[in-house]
């Protein structure tokens, strides 16, 4: 079985690079390590902590190509520690990983305040991004936007799921702002993993009478997007989030509102379409 140690290929100088699974795994065992690590050590720690079969030559091929790239220092004959700049990549590897376990655990939204703060955070976000739109977008992306639009309304005239398309609108409104940044914050607030907080918000309107207001709402962002008129896009996108926290925050005072957990988890089940 080949591993990434086989496939090790050298880097520029200065530059860490896609360093593979098996590199990162060793790093880390040489972090927990009170003292020098040898191959052997080292392969009986990858097997029983982190599942990695890896031989002992093919360590000791690790552990050479993490000394070129100065992660890893020799010690005589005792083994291997981290260098400074080894230390720095794994302190850097450890915070981006617990920033990520973070993010998700914020994102597995369950009571109505939870939802409430993501709608507030788009709303924060996504007005911005409208304003963004407006300026930048171009003919391509009003057609995308449009045919979105159209896709939605279709879907509520069928009776079908109306949440894909409506979720496309605003990432398509992203990417008509072409701004990786945004793109990357927005990317976060629009994650397949919210798809079933999505579906229960349209549940919420659906049993308002209000399902096809949003719709209605993305035309007119569409509309002052087409215009390049900024300030009405962004007003636009402002309307729209505010009226769907107004709906939330009257179905958090009606007796359903302690069902919602419910209701996501058996929509988190629906395939999306």
């Amino acid at each position: 079985m080949s591993t990434d140690a086989d496939h090790a290929t050298a880097q520029p100088e200065g530059r860490v690079g896609d360093l593979g699974g098996d590199a990162e795994a060793l790093l880390l065992v040489l972090h927990r390590a009170d003292e020098p690590v040898g191959a052997r050590v080292a392969r009986r720690v990858l097997v029983e902590e982190f599942g990695r079969d890896l031989s002992e030559a093919s360590v000791s091929r690790v552990l050479l190509r993490l000394d070129g790239l100065g992660l890893t220092e020799a010690v005589g004959r005792k083994g291997r520690i981290l260098s400074p700049r080894g230390r720095r990549h794994v302190s850097s590897t450890l915070s981006s990983r617990h920033r990520h376990e973070q993010f998700t655990r914020a994102l597995d939204l369950r009571s109505v305040q939870e939802i409430l703060d993501w709608l507030r955070a788009r709303r924060a976000l996504e007005t911005e991004i409208a304003s963004l739109a407006a300026q930048r977008v171009s003919t391509d992306d009003l057609a995308s936007l449009q045919a979105a639009l159209d896709e939605h309304r279709s879907c509520i005239l069928r009776g079908a799921d109306p949440t894909p398309a409506g979720m496309y609108f605003h990432q398509l409104l992203v990417e008509a702002a072409k701004s990786p940044l945004f793109e990357a914050l927005a990317g976060s607030l629009h994650s397949p993993a919210l798809a079933s907080v999505e579906r229960a918000l349209d549940v919420i309107t659906g049993g308002h009478g209000t399902i096809g207001h949003s719709p209605d709402e993305h035309a007119i962002v569409l509309e002052a997007v087409r215009n390049r008129d900024a300030d009405a896009a962004s007003g636009a996108m402002h309307s729209h989030l505010s009226r769907l926290i107004g709906e939330v925050e009257e179905f958090s005072m009606g007796s359903m509102a302690q069902v919602l957990p419910n209701l996501i988890a058996a929509l988190h089940q629906v395939p999306q379409s």
